[in-house]
């Protein structure tokens, strides 16, 4: 993982959209940065293979893959699987930050 100053215009393009929809931010309790996260069912496998591979140099232990994870609908209670990848914690997406999470709001996403 480089310590990149700002994202590509491709990526920071990239990820604007992913925020604006399945996309999200988090900052860990003990920093001061954030990384970025996306997830998606077993359906949409292959978009997530796509953004891992565009987000490559962000995340910590590349080599290890897309993770899979298994969660249950609200709705009616089905085991799904999904195919997610995190980026390390970064001051790339600090700019996103500002523009997409209110102060002292934080959110954690849970399988």
């Amino acid at each position: 993982m480089t310590a990149k100053k700002q994202l590509s215009n491709e990526l920071f393009e990239i990820t604007t959209g992913l925020l604006l929809g399945d996309g999200n931010l988090q900052k860990p309790r003990t920093c001061v940065r954030y990384r970025f996260r996306f997830a998606q069912e077993a359906t949409r496998k292959d978009y997530v293979l796509y953004l891992f591979d565009k987000y490559r140099e962000y995340i910590k232990h590349p080599e290890r893959g897309v993770k899979v994870a298994q969660r249950t609908t609200a709705t009616n209670s089905l085991r799904r699987e999904i195919f997610y990848f995190q980026t390390g914690v970064n001051q790339v997406f600090d700019y996103h930050a500002s523009l997409f999470q209110q102060k002292n709001n934080y959110q954690k996403f849970q399988f």
